[in-house]
């Protein structure tokens, strides 16, 4: 994987965690980017925080979960 790959993954990986707090919700979409994320063999360090950061979001009820798929 190309250094550049890995550059906008991480920046995609920025984003969707900062799209999830300002908005407050998980839709069907983001919902499928983490999942994915957490399938991948590798997951960064970075990668990890980020998503367990989210779902403490959830479990505090600061994130819910868009049911409307």
């Amino acid at each position: 994987m190309s250094p550049n790959c890995i550059f906008q993954h991480k920046t995609s990986m920025d984003q969707l965690f900062f799209q999830i707090y300002r908005h407050g919700y998980i839709d069907k979409k983001k919902s499928q980017y983490l999942r994915n994320i957490l399938l991948q063999e590798s997951v960064s360090e970075e990668e990890k925080i980020y998503v367990d950061r989210i779902l403490y979001a959830v479990r505090q009820g600061w994130v819910r979960i868009d049911k409307n798929f």
